[in-house]
């Protein structure tokens, strides 16, 4: 069985976005998704390189505004 989990990265600096994004990742099980809103082009760009070279798969990327969604799962 599958979980969700969010995490608000608004107002964050890259690095510390990522660092957050990353402890998550650590918690779930693979099939797991996480759903990822932040204001920060580059951690959003970061993410999605991270992700991909930790086996994970980003489901949905978009730009609502100023803002940036991420819905990704764990491999």
């Amino acid at each position: 069985m599958s979980s969700k989990a969010k995490l608000n990265l608004m107002n964050t600096i890259s690095w510390v976005g990522l660092l957050q994004f990353q402890k998550n990742m650590e918690k779930m099980a693979a099939g797991d998704t996480i759903d990822i809103v932040t204001d920060n082009g580059e951690t959003s760009q970061a993410v999605s390189k991270l992700v991909n070279r930790s086996g994970g798969e980003v489901i949905h990327s978009k730009k609502d505004g100023d803002n940036f969604l991420i819905r990704v799962q764990k491999g």
